[in-house]
């Protein structure tokens, strides 16, 4: 992943740096044309989202000599995500380029829990002390965490071509886009189970280091957005043989739809 953004950063620098000494006219962002300046989109991904956290814990297995933590990580798997996402061109370079700033804000419907790779369901309860008898440190649930998931982002790149600036009538745009999202999940938590969110506090939300390619054409637009900063965790089963899991991971595709002129 960082290999191909790295190529993709190349090209769109191999392209900005053309168009720019074509057309060497610069406009920076200014509060008065805030109206011409601003685009808004809203997108839709059905069943095309789902994210890890980094590892938030630890659940230890083992027998009477041995302990083997497996790392802990929100998950999150969206059925239907809905984003809003207004666009500020901060700084317009002739009429084909532009360096943007987007925040996509989210909201999703989803399942949501703390588990590990074997699905093991975490409760950090601190009674959940070591017993031999049950070969575990913590506690299980016995269904999902909670339902419904919101993000919020901020991300900074390039867009060419289409929607770039205000003028441009080309009717094929490229963007990419480099920051951070802030997921919180779940909003809501399963009744089924009795668990307070203060015994979650620190667990329920994360920051990831992501990047969105979008393709636009007319009001339309494809939107990827991954991870870009995964971390490999490895662990031990309870067989003691070596496993891997990825950790701080998030992969959505979007179909977006221009709002507005």
């Amino acid at each position: 992943m960082k290999r191909l953004l790295l190529l993709v950063l190349l090209t769109f620098f191999l392209c900005s740096h053309q168009l720019i000494a074509q057309d060497k006219s610069v406009y920076f962002f200014s509060p008065k044309h805030l109206k011409t300046s601003l685009a808004h989109e809203i997108l839709f991904s059905p069943f095309m989202h789902h994210a890890r956290s980094k590892r938030k814990a630890n659940y230890f297995i083992g027998g009477s000599t041995t302990i083997r933590p497996q790392p802990v990580y929100n998950r999150i798997y969206s059925f239907l995500t809905t984003t809003y996402q207004p666009k500020l061109r901060l700084v317009e370079f002739g009429n084909k380029l532009s360096l943007t700033l987007r925040i996509p804000m989210s909201f999703s419907l989803s399942t949501v829990d703390l588990r590990t790779k074997n699905k093991l369901r975490y409760i950090p309860s601190p009674l959940a002390e070591y017993d031999i008898n049950r070969s575990s440190y913590s506690l299980r649930r016995t269904s999902a965490l909670g339902v419904f998931n919101a993000e919020i982002g901020g991300l900074i790149g390039f867009d060419v071509g289409q929607g770039a600036t205000v003028e441009n009538t080309s009717k094929l745009g490229l963007s990419l886009s480099v920051g951070y999202n802030l997921i919180y999940a779940p909003l809501f938590f399963n009744q089924l189970d009795i668990q307070a969110r203060s015994d979650y506090k620190s667990l329920l939300s994360w920051t990831t280091l992501v990047a969105q390619i979008g393709i636009h054409r007319n009001r339309f637009s494809l939107y990827y957005m991954a991870g870009i900063n995964p971390t490999r965790v490895n662990y031990y089963n309870n067989s003691g043989f070596e496993e891997t899991v990825m950790t701080d991971t998030y992969h959505r595709v979007s179909i977006g739809i221009k709002l507005g002129k």
